[in-house]
């Protein structure tokens, strides 16, 4: 009588071995295994009774007991030779395998080894197969939410530029539009930044730049870039801060970032007439060797998370299947962006929901610097700025250059557009401007060449400002190589350009 147990795998076993039980193992080497797994030779016990190293042990009187008297194990090596796993034969009565019975088990360990390798084999590249399909779906559903997402700011801005045409509108009609396209383009900065910001992160090119910040200045930010949002989805807000004032040891611009993230998906998976809280505490800690923490909580009234898809909210491109429905689901980076940004920063972040309906909360926690009051002056009153410079655009797109010389000329200066070096180098050459405004990636001459022949023909007197949508560390040094002084990524925030027309000190800015 025979018995073989084989896990995904069988095997054709001869009944001429006698009274016999086969068993067949699949193994990983961890300590303590038989010395034949872990050394590749075959093990032999022709009489337990008489075996001395099993001489008084547990193994030895439950096998005994079991009717076992002989055994033989066998490794399967695969033909790499890694160990795979091991057949071990046992006998009823004391027993001396012949030479032919080790044929025969080195015959169907060969066997046996050959197949799990192949079904392994199997096993891996279907793995992988499915894992290329998942991949594929991923990269199509975020392929269709990132056009969904873009269109949406796309679209207001095209019927925008529509009303502008018509010649009946007034000075409040205009400027209604104009805030609305601001806020349009908000939006689309926002989206090109956080695709840009998950490259940054995981090839370790973000640097912190940190400072004392106060926590209610942070969150106050944090509110005032989601503003729009808040009034369009008309939400009600409420914010609850410590009495005291509290400072952290954060990059103002990056933890700003992480509150907005999280505050704005909210807004998106709230419904209007809902509610959204934005509590912060101190929690003091009892280790001496621990700093005191404060906790961010942003919890809403929205469509909550299903507790499967609680794990993976932080993951990049997840969408949840219940806000398939909803017509602004994001690309799924926010929360991502903000976990990363947060460890970076030694805090953590949490979420926490009861379910689909019920609404969620997110909770961020960060290290207190110390508790004192800001030390900051409040910022002057924004005054409108007038200048008297004279300004080369040189920009092969005709549509940006034009835009910055009707800014120049509204801020009372004077300035020349070119769509190529050649021609700029002709303009500079006749106005003698004060300010170059200077593309990079042109034809023919780029900008770095273009730079540095101003700077061999002109010196240095000349501002010469980077205005370019290449925007990577690298992009940056080149540009301050090439000559320029000030650098700034496409597209630029229209203050620090208005105040850089202005001759305020923008030589040591990196935008």
């Amino acid at each position: 009588m025979l018995r073989f147990i084989l896990t995904r795998a069988s095997l054709v076993i001869p009944t001429f071995l006698g009274i016999v039980l086969i068993t067949f193992t699949l193994i990983r080497l961890v300590p303590g295994d038989p010395v034949e797994v872990r050394t590749g030779e075959r093990g032999i016990v022709p009489d337990l009774a008489q075996c001395e190293f099993m001489a008084g042990t547990i193994d030895q009187a439950v096998r005994i007991e079991a009717g076992i008297r002989a055994a033989q194990t066998t490794p399967l090596v695969s033909r790499s030779g890694k160990i795979l796993g091991m057949i071990t034969t046992h006998w009823s009565v004391p027993h001396q395998p012949s030479d032919r019975d080790l044929r025969l088990f080195d015959i169907l360990a060969r066997q046996a080894a050959d197949l799990i390798e192949r079904t392994q084999s199997d096993d891996a590249l279907r793995r992988s197969e499915s894992q290329l399909k998942e991949a594929d779906r991923l990269k199509d559903e975020f392929l269709a939410t990132l056009a969904h997402e873009l269109r949406n700011p796309l679209a207001p801005l095209r019927t925008s530029l529509e009303l502008i045409r018509l010649p009946d509108n007034t000075r409040e009609e205009v400027e209604e539009i104009r805030v609305m396209m601001e806020e349009q383009v908000a939006l689309l900065v926002r989206l090109v930044d956080d695709l840009l910001d998950v490259s940054r992160i995981t090839s370790g090119k973000i640097r912190l730049q940190r400072q004392p910040s106060l926590l209610s200045s942070l969150v106050g930010t944090a509110v005032q870039a989601n503003r729009a949002a808040i009034d369009t989805g008309q939400v009600t807000l409420n914010i609850v801060l410590p009495e005291i004032p509290v400072m952290l040891d954060v990059d103002p611009t990056r933890f700003v970032q992480v509150v907005s993230n999280v505050l704005n998906n909210a807004i998106k998976f709230t419904d209007p007439g809902g509610q959204i809280t934005v509590a912060a505490e101190l929690s003091r800690s009892t280790d001496a060797r621990s700093d005191d923490e404060v906790v961010i909580g942003i919890t809403d009234s929205g469509v909550g998370i299903p507790g499967e898809m609680l794990p993976r909210v932080f993951e990049l491109f997840t969408q949840c299947d219940t806000t398939a429905h909803r017509s602004h689901t994001g690309l799924g980076i926010g929360l991502a962006l903000s976990r990363r940004l947060i460890e970076m920063h030694g805090g953590s972040i949490e979420a926490h929901s009861d379910g689909p309906g019920s609404g969620s909360t997110f909770r961020l926690r960060m290290p207190v610097s110390e508790t004192v009051e800001d030390p900051r002056p409040s910022p002057p009153p924004p005054v409108a700025l007038r200048i008297s410079q004279r300004v080369v655009v040189i920009d092969d797109n005709p549509a940006a250059a034009r835009s910055i010389q009707r800014l120049v000329t509204a801020l009372g200066g004077e300035c020349l557009v070119a769509h190529s070096g050649e021609t700029g180098l002709a303009h500079i050459r006749d106005l003698r401007p004060d300010i170059v405004i200077l593309d990079i990636g042109m034809p023919r001459l780029d900008g770095y060449e273009t730079c540095r022949r101003i700077r061999e023909e002109f010196g240095s007197g000349m501002l010469i400002v980077a205005l370019t949508g290449w925007g990577q560390d690298r992009d940056k040094q080149n540009a301050m190589d090439a000559g320029f002084d000030v650098h700034l990524t496409k597209p630029a925030d229209p203050v620090a350009l208005e105040q850089l027309l202005a001759r305020v000190d923008m030589r040591s800015v990196q935008l």
